[in-house]
């Protein structure tokens, strides 16, 4: 056996790994699981049908946006509280922070 045929196998096995771990964690759970929960207490769904996973993919949208503006409006008050604990004033018009 040649030294590239293992090559060949031991990548070969990585990747249908990665794959198995992409569609069963990925998909699966954190898609499909998240529309079945969702979806659940307004009709009877099956977790495998294509509206558990329609409300799956929108309900993660919403997190990641949710969590993006979340984490930029903290960011500025973190700012301003800071510039503030520091003796400046800070100036909203122009987003800075001022010192006398």
């Amino acid at each position: 056996m040649p030294i590239d045929e293992i090559g060949i196998g031991f990548f070969g096995a990585i990747f249908r790994f990665l794959g198995w771990i992409f569609f069963e964690v990925i998909i699966e759970i954190l898609i499909k699981g998240l529309g079945y929960l969702i979806c659940r207490p307004f009709k009877k769904v099956n977790i495998d049908s294509a509206a558990s996973v329609i409300v799956g993919l929108i309900a993660w949208v919403v997190i990641i946006i949710s969590v993006i503006l979340v984490s930029d409006w903290l960011s500025n008050n973190m700012d301003i509280d800071s510039c503030l604990d520091g003796g400046g004033r800070f100036n909203y018009q122009e987003n800075l922070c001022e010192y006398e």
